[in-house]
């Protein structure tokens, strides 16, 4: 494939297979099973280390078989190396070394996993080292790019079964994020290639490819992607001027420029009109209000960053250990802006991520790579003098690096980072590499080969049965666990066991997932077992597990006490009372100034029968954020239950002001604080706070407008009246004659 077949070297064979191993590693993100843990990371990551890790043993073998293909150090490789030794100071030194070094389920780019990228790259600049072979894994590259906008489209016209997030196009990845920094990669690509092909129907091609990826683009909603797309298109456009002799190209392009900024003005300037509020992807497109939810959290997040890299200048807290500082620095203020359960795993900015999680150590060594690819993107086109290169190559480095600055990097995106690695490491024409020849390995060499190669199958095999196949294994029993519990219960619980009894790299995830599921089936869906108490006392026992492992966890502690305030509360066991309060007091030390630590502080509280610390504990969770509507939610609820009811009126009333939505059972339970059977006054103001709280029930309506009815006040008896007839058009007859009644008051 990548060698002429009229050679027929064992050489060339040999390099030629481990190119096409090399391709298979860069079609991962296409490669999803949605019956795992995590569908849009495990299965393409999975796939991602076998194919890594098969091709790292027969490339060993490879360049001990031919030396002139070994790695060769350059500024380059060097920068990489530094950059992965940064790292691995990082993860030795952090707060959690195994997390560090593992990752978790969700992200899967703990240092082992960020190994399998640096090891990609080290091997592909060494078996794609002249342009031609680049071409060709370019091409590759967009056509894996390709296939995933294809899919893109079907999604936006609902024809496959993976479907938009809200109206944002996710594609196969899942997440609309990921999929734009990837498809920044797959554009300028595509446009390289464009640009280098001179068959006519592969231009076309191409150019509708590029289309295409810009379109697919926009429909991901992500504005980080349109900051980064929009810079690094500009840097490429000015290095085309600069280059260009064309005057009438130059005009062109210039006229270009004036037009997108005139386009993109005229919508910012009309960003309130309907036809741009009304569409999501251009209000996201010209919403950039620093006082948007997305932006101000952002904003939030980074500051706790800068606070948590001042704790641990130099190293940092560890590779994805950024959930500590942001959890420590955490302030009630986020809820103002998003009532989402906060548990950040990552600054979601390249530079801010790396200040906090590898210190300044990991910043120089990130910002020396990218320095190390902008001499190298310059030597390559003093040397070639081809401007198309170096505005093509400039432009997604920008674009990259911005668009970096508002989200992280993933499998897909780093497969990109690997591939202009590759393209800015390659220095040669085709002709130049053949020249260089081996000398002659001695028979003695050729022995060592036995024991190299038993130790590579082993590693292989090791790294396939208990890194991959278990983990495979594991998270498909979880997914079953989760499928089955509702309807097959003994099946259900059997099977998220199961999952954990693999012993996987994972295990803190998988047993904090398996907690969640058991709880939530139990407290969220209402279920009720014998085997009840036990499952609650087997779910927090496996948060006790994470914890015995990372003391001081803010999220495994919360969940911790809160299943086993559960607990208690279902079987009035002291001992969960007694663990619960530890747990608490714990996760509230790692994050003081989180409200929903303190409601499930205050149920504990209550049930150790502290009353008075139990509403100071619901009043403090107030006080943190006093437009945080939940809080006032179960403020409601600790008033009531110490007998307060006039509290509780009050805290109930400002939670449905403050937008809370209660449950009809919810409302139900506090009726009496209203005295509905005796007052009609209490009456009139519990089925408004109803209505307030969202109810569609017409009856409600009609109660209203008969209690006002009673009290003469025409205009509101009519307008419940009509109220009720939109809800209940049947009731017809009966509202108009109400209506005909209430008019001659």
């Amino acid at each position: 494939m990548f060698t002429k077949i009229k050679d027929f070297t064992n050489e060339q064979i040999y390099k030629g297979f481990l190119q096409i191993i090399f391709c298979l590693s860069i079609v991962a993100p296409l490669v999803i099973d949605r019956r795992l843990f995590f569908p849009y990371v495990s299965g393409s990551n999975l796939y991602f280390r076998l194919i890594v890790e098969a091709l790292l043993a027969l490339w060993f073998i490879f360049i001990f078989l031919y030396p002139k293909y070994r790695p060769r150090f350059n500024f380059l490789t060097i920068g990489v190396l530094l950059y992965a030794l940064a790292l691995t100071l990082a993860t030795i030194f952090s707060v959690n070394l195994i997390l560090s070094f593992w990752g978790d389920a969700e992200r899967m780019l703990g240092l082992f996993g960020l190994l399998h990228y640096f090891i990609l790259f080290i091997i592909g600049a060494t078996l794609f080292r002249s342009k031609k072979a680049l071409q060709i894994l370019i091409k590759v590259f967009v056509l894996t790019s390709f296939i995933m906008v294809a899919y893109g489209l079907l999604q936006t016209l609902d024809l496959v079964s993976i479907k938009l997030e809200g109206n944002r196009v996710t594609s196969i990845i899942g997440n609309a994020g990921f999929l734009a920094a990837y498809l920044i990669f797959g554009l300028f690509f595509t446009i390289y290639l464009l640009f280098k092909e001179k068959n006519r129907n592969l231009k076309i091609f191409y150019s509708i490819s590029a289309i295409l990826h810009l379109y697919i683009l926009y429909l991901t909603g992500t504005r980080g992607a349109y900051l980064g797309l929009a810079v690094g298109v500009l840097v490429s456009l000015i290095i085309f001027l600069k280059k260009l002799n064309s005057k009438k190209l130059k005009q062109g392009i210039i006229g270009i420029i004036l037009l997108l900024v005139i386009i993109y003005g005229g919508l910012f300037v009309y960003r309130d009109a309907p036809a741009v509020k009304g569409n999501q992807l251009l209000y996201r497109l010209t919403d950039l209000s620093l006082e948007s939810s997305t932006i101000q959290t952002r904003l939030m997040s980074w500051q706790w960053a800068l606070l948590g890299w001042r704790d641990k200048p130099v190293l940092g807290y560890g590779l994805g250990q950024y959930s500590i500082p942001f959890s420590r620095y955490f302030e009630a203020k986020y809820y103002t802006y998003s009532a989402a359960k906060p548990y950040f795993d990552n600054a979601h900015n390249v530079v801010l991520e790396h200040l906090a999680s590898t210190g300044v150590v990991g910043l120089v060594a990130y910002l020396l790579l990218i320095i190390a690819i902008i001499l190298g993107i310059i030597k390559n086109y003093q040397r070639s003098k081809d401007y198309k290169y170096l505005a093509i190559f400039s432009g997604l480095l920008t674009a990259y690096f911005i668009q970096n600055l508002f989200i992280f990097d993933s499998l897909p995106s780093f497969l990109g980072l690997v591939v202009l690695l590759i393209a800015v490491n390659v220095k040669k024409d085709d002709q130049e590499e053949i020249q260089v020849k081996d000398s002659k390995i001695k028979a003695g060499k050729k022995l060592m080969l036995v024991p190299i190669v038993f130790l590579l199958f082993y590693g292989f095999l090791f790294s396939y049965k208990n890194l991959i196949i278990k983990t495979y294994r594991a998270f498909k029993d979880e997914i079953i666990g989760q499928v089955l519990l509702p309807y097959k219960y003994d099946l259900g619980i059997e099977h998220l066991k199961k999952s954990l009894e693999y012993n996987t790299i994972y295990d803190f995830d998988l047993r904090a997932d398996v907690a969640n599921v058991i709880y939530e089936y139990y407290y969220v869906s209402g279920n009720q077992r014998d085997e009840m108490k036990d499952d609650l006392f087997y779910a927090a026992s496996l948060y006790e597990k994470n914890i015995t492992a990372i003391p001081s966890d803010t999220y495994y502690n919360y969940q911790a006490g809160n299943i086993l305030n559960y607990a208690f509360s279902i079987d009035l066991d002291d001992t969960a009372s007694v663990k619960a309060k530890t747990y608490i007091n714990t996760a509230l030390k790692a994050s003081p100034n989180r409200p929903r630590i303190y409601y499930i502080k205050a149920e504990n509280l209550l049930a150790e029968g502290k009353l008075e610390e139990a509403v100071q504990a619901a009043q403090k969770a107030v006080e943190l954020n006093d437009t945080f509507a939940e809080s006032y939610w179960i403020l409601t609820k600790v008033n009531y239950m110490v007998r307060d009811f006039e509290a509780a009126k009050i805290a109930l009333e400002k939670a449905i002001d403050l937008g809370y939505q209660v449950s009809e059972e919810g409302m139900m339970q506090f009726a009496g604080l209203y005295n509905i059977e005796q007052s009609i006054d209490g009456e009139i103001k519990y089925y408004e706070l109803l209505i307030k709280n969202g109810t569609k029930n017409y009856l409600v309506y009609t109660t209203l407008a008969n209690r006002y009815y009673e009290l003469k006040n025409k205009e509101k008896a009519i307008y419940y009246a009509r109220e009720a007839l939109k809800l209940n058009p049947e009731v017809k007859d009966q509202i108009e004659g109400f209506i005909e009644s209430a008019e001659k008051l």
